[in-house]
């Protein structure tokens, strides 16, 4: 007897209940809401993973738009004779 409640006592720190059918419940709880946190987690880090995707590649498209407004103001300028230095 000494030794079961001994036993209890340490199944107890780690929240585990010794009445019929609790563990079961209070186990398969626990691993569905630690699975539930994991793919909310997933979701969450794709998530940020494609903001950043869609924010390279919108910076990406700003670059181009410069470079072409660059090229065109360049040559516009050196058609009329100036000089341009980026």
């Amino acid at each position: 007897m000494k030794f079961f409640s001994k036993f209890q006592k340490t199944l107890g720190a780690f929240n585990v209940h010794l009445r019929p059918n609790a563990s079961s419940t209070c186990l398969g709880g626990c691993v569905r809401q630690r699975r539930a946190g994991m793919a909310q987690q997933q979701a969450m880090t794709q998530q940020q993973a494609a903001q950043q995707q869609t924010l390279s590649q919108q910076q990406a498209v700003d670059q181009q738009k410069l470079d072409a407004y660059k090229r065109a103001f360049e040559a516009s300028m050196e058609g009329k004779g100036y000089s341009v230095k980026w």
